[in-house]
């Protein structure tokens, strides 16, 4: 299981085969360690050191993000001293026809399962728009695999992104809620305020699966390599958007599991205050005048437990044949990216796709 901290000023603290989760002198949770995968700490978060050294030992990584989403780093072991892989992986990305043809793969993904989504959502509302839009995706999709070069595949990513989320406000049905267009750095509105938390919380775990794997998140074949960017891991992003991230926001504001108060301006919540234990400063909050909207503190926990809750759900797997949890299919999908790496053999990648509605 994935552990989810998100009470401001709590300590994790290890007694015997349990970890603790503390505030004020209190335990308000407790997991037995051999159960736990990873642990994701939101806001301000202690650990004692002998919590440390447990969670170390038994390589149960911490990911830390403040509370607005944001990745602040990560406690874990050594992780794979795999150098041979490393190595293939750096030379592969110089490699221009490799790393087209693989970065290739990411888009067709990432474009397809845009497609899914918005066919599975048509089927519910109708709408010509959608069929329209899906259409287009098809086509772009198709295209992914004649791209010229990175530039042009990137062209065809943008594009496809844009007639995506033309149509995406029409998805929303909650009145309470509207979407005019993705806005980001920081999101502006409820809908991409869920939608970049989500991006990040689940592009944070598959960082940590990428090292753990042994490849280095920050060598990417579709993004640029490019200072402190986990380029890989935005690669492998790219597939997982739409299914994971955006039909899972769509559920939770149609059905309104998330309203208009669980959302608000940065800076006015009590748990984002104070300091990290894991840095020197807090990074500069944004000004309060620039329209940022970010998931409250009753937000946060109720995103996170469906995001949690999603990633646990069971879905076919292409390349094996399986029917496997989501989270096991991001593992599969970077020995994947390990294999092609490897074996100098783009094509032994191929994207996840969701069933076709």
């Amino acid at each position: 299981m994935y552990l989810v901290v998100n009470e401001g000023g709590a300590r994790l603290a290890c007694e015997g085969e349990r970890l603790r989760v503390v505030r004020e002198g209190r335990a308000v949770h407790e997991v037995r360690l051999q159960e736990l995968e990873g642990i994701l700490a939101i806001g301000t978060l202690g650990l004692t050191a002998r919590a440390a050294r447990t969670l170390l030992g038994r390589g149960i990584e911490v990911t830390f993000l403040d509370a607005r989403g944001r990745f602040l780093g990560r406690l874990s072991g050594p992780g794979s001293r795999n150098a041979a892989l490393r190595l293939d992986q750096v030379r592969r990305a110089l490699d221009e026809e490799f790393r087209l043809a693989l970065a290739a793969r990411f888009v067709e993904g990432k474009l397809r399962n845009q497609r899914a989504v918005l066919l599975r959502y048509r089927r519910r509302h109708d709408r010509e728009a959608i069929r329209d839009a899906a259409g287009r995706l098809r086509i772009l999709a198709e295209r992914t695999g004649e791209a010229a070069d990175l530039d042009e595949l990137m062209g065809i990513e943008g594009a496809g992104s844009q007639v995506y989320f033309s149509v995406f406000g029409g998805l929303v049905r909650n009145p309470l809620f509207s979407f005019s267009g993705r806005n980001r750095r920081p999101p502006r509105d409820p809908v991409n305020a869920c939608l970049s938390f989500g991006y990040t919380v689940v592009g944070a775990i598959i960082e940590g699966e990428v090292a753990g794997a042994g490849l280095d998140p920050a060598q990417g074949y579709l993004h640029r390599p490019a200072w402190n960017r986990p380029s890989l891991a935005l690669d492998l992003l790219e597939e997982m958007r739409a299914p994971v991230v955006d039909s899972l926001v769509l559920t939770l504001i149609n059905r309104s599991q998330l309203g208009p108060g669980d959302f608000g301006p940065p800076g006015r919540d009590p748990d984002e205050g104070g300091v990290s234990p894991w840095l020197e400063e807090e990074p500069s909050p944004e000004p309060l005048s620039d329209g940022a909207i970010h998931l409250n503190r009753t937000g946060r926990p109720v995103f996170l437990k469906a995001l949690l809750a999603r990633l646990r759900e069971v879905r076919l797997h292409r390349g094996t044949g399986q029917r496997l949890e989501i989270r096991e299919i991001v593992r599969r999908q970077i020995w994947a990216v390990a294999r092609a790496v490897s074996r100098d053999d783009p094509a032994l990648y191929l994207p996840w796709l969701l069933e076709d509605p």
